[in-house]
């Protein structure tokens, strides 16, 4: 019993890890691509908006987190909730 214990907390801490990293790079890829994509249209004219940029990157943020609390919703209520009736 005390090695699945042992099992199971080591592939959460596993898991957070993974899931941290994940976030941590998919935000690095967005922060490069916004960078990118304001210097590439603002060249020759010196001065890149910082406000602007700063907004687009807080849009696509708050489009990916309202994603995913959209598809936890969907999962429970249109898999889980809809099919419940078919286990019993």
């Amino acid at each position: 019993m005390e090695e699945k214990m042992k099992r199971k907390k080591s592939e959460r801490l596993t898991y957070l890890v993974a899931a941290v990293m994940s976030s941590l790079g998919i935000t690095s890829m967005a922060v490069l691509a916004v960078y990118y994509r304001f210097s590439w249209q603002m060249e020759g004219s010196g001065e890149i908006p910082w406000s602007e940029m700063f907004g687009t990157f807080a849009l696509s943020v708050g489009a990916a987190v309202g994603m995913e609390f959209w598809a936890r919703w969907a999962h429970k209520a249109l898999w889980h909730a809809s099919l419940w009736h078919m286990h019993e």
